[in-house]
């Protein structure tokens, strides 16, 4: 055999081993950034679920009930709110944003913090709400 013929034959398996693999490559890319965005969405209504339960207990104890709780928010939060009887976290993904709330059956206020990671939290009953903000 020649050497060009070796080379030619060469790169037509690499070719052909690319060729087949793309699709493999795409597929395992969109499944990583679907589990990334399922993970980060979890950490959202986790975040909020703690917020809530922790907002539940002062407030059923009554004033002047307070517990510490940590939360753990995920990336690309753009706004949070707590008003009303509101919990509420809005999150960028890509081009698409996402909101997540919950409801409690009484007055609440205070802020959730919008940057990422672990934050301390406290809940406090008030005489007509519960106060939750970051320790």
């Amino acid at each position: 055999m020649r050497k060009g013929q070796v080379a030619l034959e060469y790169m037509a398996i690499i070719g052909l081993a690319l060729l087949v693999s793309t699709p493999l490559i795409i597929e395992v890319q969109t499944s990583s950034q679907d589990l990334r965005d399922s993970f980060q969405n979890g950490l959202a209504k986790n975040a909020l679920n703690n917020a809530e339960e922790a907002a539940s207990l002062v407030n059923s104890q009554g004033p002047p009930a307070k517990v510490t709780f940590r939360i753990r928010l995920p990336d690309g939060i753009t706004q949070t709110n707590v008003s009303d009887s509101y919990l509420y976290i809005q999150r960028r993904m890509g081009a698409t944003e996402t909101d997540f709330y919950n409801t409690v059956d009484f007055n609440v206020k205070g802020d959730l913090p919008e940057t990422s990671g672990v934050h301390t939290m406290v809940a406090e009953a008030e005489p007509n709400h519960v106060n939750i903000t970051e320790k």
